[in-house]
């Protein structure tokens, strides 16, 4: 199983925005892409219109003005050739004379509407000049305002020439009215050539306008699908980074890190990237997979405890069998020591002194010593397998006993041990003798050279809690 240490990244913010507020958020961008795609879409068409109305308010009233003064233009030379016949035959016949008056006053009535047209047409072409345009289109205004001017002062002429032939006819003089008639003839023809010219070149510039408005349009368009697609990828761009930054990428790491749970490996580290839903779920995960690793190193932890059990279990059985070997081998040349002892004792009492006899008796104490420290140590090799009991220990005998045992050491380091009056116990005896001879050992072996130590083993009593039952009330004793 691998291991890592739980870390939990901190987001790359320290607040921030719940899911449904961030798609809320990428939908009011859309929403708001969308919006200026159909500002500039309305922009556009604006636009277009605003063109479409000017050329409906400029071009059409400029080709129906000058489309009238064609007409009413090629109505006077009609009435112009009337008036002429009528006075031709106007000697010879009295009702001529009616006819020709009429003519007369239909051309004057049309010459009145033809210069009103004229200053119609002026008036449009001004106001165009007036307005922000081009400066192409504004040069282009300027020469039909000029041709406009001269095709004033021609009709005038026109009609100048016309009206002195009209009187000239009026007043019997017809020789003299058609000596005019070439130059009004001329005057006729070149006014309507002008007029023609003039209306082809202003449908020209309309097919031009409409030409630019098409072109706008389609520039329009062009735009449109420019800046759509713009939007449109743009808007796909960054519902894609969000997603995928803010739910995908999470959510992938995750069941990732649960896939590598699921297979035992712990190294898998999920960031947390937000304070968000996901952002918990991440740092619920840093969370299970904190308490999996400290409940795996609790399951190691046992198993390496009941390994360690065993293993002190197997060496407290061979410390056992060892101790019973080693004490059952100690004991039989303890037995001859004693044995002879005894002899020497019974034997030979009367041949030893007063010091050799109390080195008989030391040497047999100190053997009845050595056989209770090897039934001690098998009994302290048994205590795994079944408990001993407490026994009545008198600590004052039992420190006589460690004295005597330690009385080379004693000797040879000038300690003086001092005894006080020692209780007696319920307690183990082998446990007791071993305590206190470590205590005097170590009290003997770590001191201060060539300074004798002083020993002093006190007891003070205290009044115990409880009852005991065989000696009354208990008492506990500080040493």
């Amino acid at each position: 199983m691998k291991q890592d240490t739980v870390r939990i990244p901190p987001s790359r913010s320290g607040v921030s925005l719940k899911i449904g507020t961030k798609i809320l958020a990428l939908v009011g961008f859309l929403l708001a892409l969308l919006g200026t795609v159909s500002a500039i879409s309305i922009w556009q068409m604006n636009k277009i219109g605003m063109e479409i109305e000017e050329i409906a308010q400029r071009e059409i009233p400029l080709m129906r003005d000058l489309t009238e003064i064609t007409i009413h233009q090629l109505e006077q030379a009609i009435n112009f050739e009337r008036a002429f016949r009528a006075g031709e035959i106007m000697i010879d016949h009295a009702g001529a004379r009616e006819e020709f008056d009429k003519a007369v006053r239909t051309f004057k009535d049309l010459t009145g509407k033809i210069e009103t047209e004229f200053g119609q047409v002026k008036a449009i072409v001004q106001s165009a000049l007036d307005a922000n345009m081009p400066e192409d289109e504004r040069q282009e205004f300027l020469a039909m305002l000029t041709m406009l001017d001269f095709l004033d002062a021609e009709h005038k002429d026109y009609d100048r020439l016309a009206r002195m032939a009209f009187k000239l006819i009026a007043a019997g003089k017809l020789e003299q009215a058609l000596a005019l008639l070439p130059m009004i003839e001329v005057e006729q023809e070149d006014l309507d050539h002008q007029l023609e010219k003039m209306l082809l070149k202003v449908e020209s510039s309309t097919e031009d306008d409409v030409n630019r408005i098409d072109e706008h349009e389609q520039f329009a368009i062009l735009l449109l699908v420019v800046i759509t697609g713009i939007a449109l990828i743009t808007g796909i761009i960054v519902a894609i980074y969000l997603v995928r930054r803010s739910i995908t990428q999470p959510l992938n790491e995750i069941v990732t890190g649960l896939e590598a749970l699921g297979a035992d490996d712990m190294s898998v580290e999920v960031k947390v990237y937000s304070n968000d839903e996901i952002g918990a779920v991440a740092k619920a995960y840093a969370d299970f997979k904190k308490s999996l690793i400290e409940a795996k190193s609790l399951q190691i932890s046992r198993q390496h405890f009941e390994d360690l059990s065993k293993e002190l279990a197997r060496s407290n059985d061979e410390l056992q069998q060892f101790a019973i070997v080693a004490s059952h081998d100690l004991q039989e040349p303890l037995r001859k020591v004693q044995a002879f002892g005894d002899r020497l004792k019974v034997s030979y009492s009367d041949v030893l002194d007063e010091r050799g006899l109390d080195y008989l008796t030391r040497m047999q104490a100190a053997a009845q010593r050595m056989e209770a420290l090897i039934n001690d140590l098998l009994d302290f090799a048994r205590v795994t397998s079944r408990a001993k009991p407490f026994t009545r220990v008198d600590l004052g005998k039992l420190m006589g006993e460690l004295v005597a045992d330690l009385e080379v050491q004693i000797k040879e380091s000038g300690a003086r041990i001092e005894i006080g009056k020692l209780p007696t116990l319920d307690a183990d005896p082998s446990q007791m003798r071993q305590l206190f001879q470590n205590l005097i050992g170590n009290a003997l072996k770590y001191r201060r050279q060539d300074v004798p130590p002083v020993i002093r083993i006190v007891s003070q009593a205290k009044p115990g809690k409880g009852r005991h039952p065989k000696h009354g009330r208990k008492t506990s004793h500080r040493i």
